[in-house]
This record gives structure tokens, C-alpha cells and sequence, in this order.
């Protein structure tokens, strides 16, 4: 009943159709359960300069099953034409692929277009989902970052696509003196097929102290139905330390979904 006011109000103030996004819920007895999942390995090998001038190397792997795999973000959605706002607990993946934000937010997002799109959003990001990259590195404080960004992106289904992005951050673990961060970026692919892709996205604080900068390249394959394969080499400069990353990360994943029948 709840959401179902809150879809209603929704509705009756935006004057569009809304809907309520949330985890599923469960099926009935006399319905057949659907089981989803994936199983994920992901290999990264990073390297850095320290302050003294040396070499440090860290390599991870690992390993995931994931049964039925869901998010706790609840948003509100509503669809106009080609105007979509959404608020709430949603996912972030910047439009270069991830490489400023690839993590959960709260807040609004606003997106009007199709293959051409203008999105507009902001919001609050907790420290325990700030993305250990250059832009961001894991805070030990309880303070969620503020940010507000824009995205303006072509999406060709065949062919090249690009798009630039603008994002001011507010959090007083980046800069001492202004508490802002200013980042611009700008990324380009090209789909050769429906089961290769690459792109390429780079990324430039201006306000940092030497306009500390990013980029990575990406290779996207699909061998098989429900098999991914994703290849990145990221290279930049952190922003909280100041430091050289070189990082180089892939990831398979296989899909799989099994329906098992109910009495």
C-alpha cells in the first residue's frame, strides 16, 4: 500500500506514468521459481610509485556465486516521452564506462533523449561505496560525498558512439582549502558487432593540485550466449595521495537461469 501512494503521488505531481522499483517479491506456491545467477572471476594487478620513489605491486583475485542476485535500491520512475526522472537508491556508472563513479547513489537523475541523451544528476554517495579509483578512494569516515554532474552521450547501437560528462564534488577528505572537486570527461567506442566492443575514456580533475588526470581502455567479448568477458588497463593519478596507478583488471562472467516447478 505504501509504495503504492508513493507511485500515486508520483503520478499526480509529475503528471507522468511512475513506477516503483524494488527487490521482487516472492513468488506464489503455485507458481514456477526462477532462479538466477551468475558466476563471476575477476583478476586485477595494480601498480603504483610511492613517496620514495619505488615500485609497489598488488595482485587480487576472486571469486563469485551469486544466487538470484539483488541490490537494496528502491527509486521511483517516471517516463514521459523521451523525459525519464528517477529518485531514490540507484546504481552510478558514469557514462566513460565507470571510470570516475561505478558504484550505488541517492538522489535524482534526470535524462531526456534517446540516441542522442542529456542526463542531469545528483545526489549523495556513502563512504562505503566510494569506488577505489583515481577519483576516489575509500574514506574511513562516516560522511557520504555530495556531488551534482552532467552527461551529455550518443549512443549508436552499430558503429561509434561517444559522450562528455561534468561532476563537481563536494567532501572535505579531497581538498583542504575550496572542499570542491571539479572533473571533466570525456569517452568514445565503437560496437563492431553485438559481441565486440571497445572503448576508450579519460578523465581530469582541473581543480586538483597538477591537474591530476585518468584514462583506461576497454575491451568488451561475448564468446557465447550468456558469457561476458570485460578487459580494462586504467592509468592515472590519485587524487587523495597524489600518486602513480597502473591497473589492470578483467572479469568473465557466465549467466545462467534455471526454473524449477512448483505443486
Amino acid at each position: 500500500m505504501k509504495k503504492l501512494l508513493i507511485s500515486l503521488a508520483a503520478t499526480l505531481i509529475l503528471g507522468m506514468t511512475a513506477t516503483v522499483f524494488a527487490e521482487e517479491a516472492p513468488a506464489k506456491v503455485s507458481e514456477p521459481i526462477k532462479i538466477r545467477g551468475k558466476v563471476e572471476y575477476t583478476h586485477s594487478k595494480s601498480t603504483t610509485a610511492n613517496s620514495a620513489g619505488k615500485t609497489d605491486e598488488r595482485t587480487s583475485d576472486g571469486y563469485v556465486l551469486q544466487l538470484d542476485p539483488k541490490s537494496p535500491r528502491v527509486w521511483i520512475e517516471g517516463k514521459y516521452g523521451k523525459f525519464n526522472i528517477r529518485l531514490g537508491k540507484m546504481a552510478l556508472l558514469t557514462n566513460e564506462d565507470g571510470l570516475v563513479w561505478d558504484t550505488d547513489f541517492s538522489g535524482a537523475q534526470f535524462t531526456f533523449g534517446n540516441v542522442l541523451k542529456f542526463i542531469a544528476l545528483g545526489g549523495r554517495i556513502a563512504a562505503n561505496k566510494l569506488s577505489d579509483n583515481v577519483f576516489v578512494a575509500t574514506s574511513d569516515k562516516d560522511e557520504p560525498i555530495k556531488f551534482v554532474g552532467v552527461n551529455l552521450q550518443y549512443e549508436n547501437p552499430t558503429g561509434l558512439s561517444g559522450g562528455v560528462g561534468w561532476y563537481v564534488v563536494r567532501d572535505h577528505d579531497f581538498k583542504t582549502d575550496s572542499y570542491l572537486n571539479n572533473i571533466y570527461s570525456a569517452n568514445l567506442s565503437c560496437v563492431f558487432s553485438d559481441k565486440f566492443s571497445i572503448s576508450g575514456s579519460f578523465a581530469q580533475d582541473v581543480m586538483a593540485d597538477n591537474e591530476k588526470y585518468s584514462w583506461q581502455a576497454v575491451v568488451d567479448y561475448a564468446p557465447l550466449k550468456n558469457i561476458g568477458v570485460k578487459l580494462k588497463y586504467f592509468k592515472g593519478k590519485d587524487l587523495e595521495y597524489g600518486i602513480n596507478v597502473k591497473n589492470i583488471w578483467g572479469r568473465a562472467e557466465i549467466f545462467f537461469l534455471k526454473i524449477c516447478a512448483t505443486k
